[in-house]
């Protein structure tokens, strides 16, 4: 082989070991700095597990040195907020501006989901019932009183937001294998008067956008844009939690 040629191949093999040296060493950073978010998040919230943070976008430490971020997204499993239980929240906030001292860290879009489990609503149903999801709309199994005896019933109802209230609204009711309009019966059922709850309050800017019946729970879509957040350079609680000193 000729010595030009090897000469390149060897420059050529030079330059790939740097360059993915390059890429093993940001992402290594990155990593770090997803670990040590997550470790904050999971001191300053409170939560019982430390929670999956992903920072997205390459270089990392182009990212970093900017102060830019185009994507943080988290990802946390069973906690309580407001008494009320939660199998799963998460959120991705896009083009995020954080500054290197005190000031605001700026959002320019938030999308948040909070998978709310069925029992959090149990407390607002008939004595003894059981929710679940049923395409697309609350199943609420109970019991009730008709023509002299006591017979299974299940109400079947829409899961509607207004602002910051969840409601649940009786449609249908399913008796002794017939199914029909709640206001076809001759007698009260428990659950057909519906169920509402007042949902934790949000930070500024972000809304309760959409919520869904699921199998797994009551999905509640949120979301804001243009966000501006205080860094907690002066909270004592975030200092002992890794926060600025």
């Amino acid at each position: 082989m000729p010595r030009a040629w090897r000469r390149r191949i060897v420059v050529a093999a030079a330059v790939l070991v740097s360059g993915g040296m390059a890429v093993a060493v940001d992402q290594a950073a990155a990593g770090f700095a997803e670990d040590k978010l997550a470790s904050r998040l999971a001191c300053v919230a409170g939560l019982p597990q430390v929670p999956e943070v992903n920072i997205h976008g390459v270089p990392f430490f182009a990212q970093a040195m900017d102060g830019r971020y185009e994507a943080v997204s988290v990802l946390a499993r069973q906690i309580s907020l407001a008494k009320l239980t939660v199998r799963e929240a998460s959120a991705t906030a896009h083009d995020v501006s954080v500054p290197g001292g005190e000031g605001q860290v700026r959002i320019g879009r938030v999308e948040a989901g909070l998978v709310m489990d069925y029992s959090s609503l149990v407390t607002q149903a008939p004595d003894g019932a059981r929710l679940s999801g049923s395409d697309g709309l609350v199943a609420i199994e109970t019991t009730a009183e008709l023509f002299g005896r006591r017979v299974p019933v299940t109400v079947f109802a829409e899961a509607l937001l207004s602002g910051a209230t969840l409601r649940v609204v009786p449609l249908e009711v399913e008796v002794l294998g017939l199914r029909t309009s709640v206001d076809a019966l001759p007698a009260k059922i428990p659950g057909a008067s519906g169920i509402s709850r007042e949902l934790p309050p949000l930070p500024g800017g972000l809304s309760y956008r959409q919520v869904t019946a699921a199998d797994d729970g009551l999905r509640l879509s949120i979301g804001g844009e243009d966000l501006a957040l205080e860094t907690a350079g002066g909270n004592d609680g975030a200092k002992s939690c890794g926060g600025a000193a």
